[in-house]
């Protein structure tokens, strides 16, 4: 596999992570089968993206009704000050 220069430290870390999960699912489940061991690695690679992408949804939606709640707060304390400008 050819891999940029500047993409050579990531690659190979991921490469050792790869390595170390193969390592673990082969001790779990007592099997030698690269193609079983990968398909486990694959799996669990998408399953915890799947979470992450998950959990960053849920944040996002957490910020949106935050901002929505502060614009609320903000609006009202600008009429709020615009009321008591026009008694002065």
């Amino acid at each position: 596999m050819q891999v940029a220069p500047e993409d050579e430290t990531r690659v190979r870390g991921i490469a050792k992570m790869i390595n170390e999960r193969v390592s673990e699912f082969r001790k779990i489940f007592n099997t030698d089968d690269p193609e079983t061991l990968l398909a486990m690695v694959a799996f669990d690679c998408l399953n915890q993206q799947k979470e992450s992408d998950e959990g960053l949804s849920n944040a996002r939606l957490t910020n949106v009704k935050q901002l929505r709640e502060l614009n609320t707060i903000l609006s009202r304390t600008l009429v709020s000050r615009n009321e008591d400008d026009d008694r002065l």
